[in-house]
């Protein structure tokens, strides 16, 4: 990354507005759709992070549709990617290829997920998929996150999302280098998680993430999230529209 490819990306970003995500949470259905509710007046893009809800059935997911008002990227993540589901798989499984089949903007699905092949993508008629990939561990060297990047894009995704902790300063350099590499060929969110990668989060959109998600009322769903309000306040300070 080099100040031209900055002042490049900042010139972009003068003539587009910074998309914002709102997760969505709820420990049951009511708590859940009511949330949905708050969130209209602060973003008109939300995530709908169905596996916090205790006891969500496939049946569900239509009253969450039809409430879903906004934008909406749904997703039940699995445990061992950052999820909360305490189902089983097959159940959850039952969820993503419910949620396919109703016309959300988005569905979110991990790699590792799809990589099962009990999805059914056949599904998701005008529904764009994003295809994602988490590591709580760390940050993979570049080598590793493009051979990452190369398996989502055999899923053939719309969007590319991947998610990694940051231990040290080089792995936000790594996702920067990401961000800037239109040789990717799809739109892509990268971002890093932790105290250390708030800053991918921020200017992220600035580089060429598709978009950055910030938390609502302390609804924080991964390490390094900031409040929806402060993040728009720092792009005001940077003269970027959110």
């Amino acid at each position: 990354m080099n100040l031209p490819e900055v002042k490049k990306q900042n010139e972009i970003m003068n003539n587009r507005e910074i998309r914002i995500c709102v997760p969505i949470t709820g420990r049951n259905l009511g708590e859940f759709i009511g949330n949905m509710e708050k969130a209209r007046r602060l973003s008109g893009l939300v995530e709908l992070r169905s596996d916090f809800i205790e006891g969500l059935q496939p049946s569900d997911v239509s009253l969450i549709r039809k409430k879903a008002v906004q934008e909406s990227i749904f997703t039940c993540r699995k445990k061992t990617e950052g999820g909360k589901f305490g189902g089983r798989e097959q159940q959850r499984i039952a969820i993503l290829n419910e949620a396919l089949g109703l016309s959300f903007n988005y569905v979110d699905i991990e790699l590792s997920t799809l990589q099962e092949d009990k999805i059914d993508l056949s599904r998701k008629g005008k529904t764009k998929l994003i295809v994602s990939h988490h590591d709580f561990e760390g940050t993979p060297n570049e080598i590793v996150l493009r051979k990452i990047i190369g398996d989502m894009k055999e899923r053939n995704p719309d969007i590319i999302k991947v998610a990694t902790q940051v231990i040290n300063p080089e792995d936000n350099y790594k996702l920067f280098r990401l961000m800037l590499d239109d040789s990717i060929g799809l739109p892509r969110i990268l971002i890093g998680m932790g105290k250390l990668g708030e800053i991918t989060r921020i200017i992220g959109p600035i580089l060429g993430n598709y978009l950055t998600f910030a938390s609502m009322n302390n609804q924080v769903t991964a390490q390094g999230q900031i409040d929806i309000n402060q993040l728009r306040r720092i792009y005001k300070l940077m003269g970027v529209k959110s």
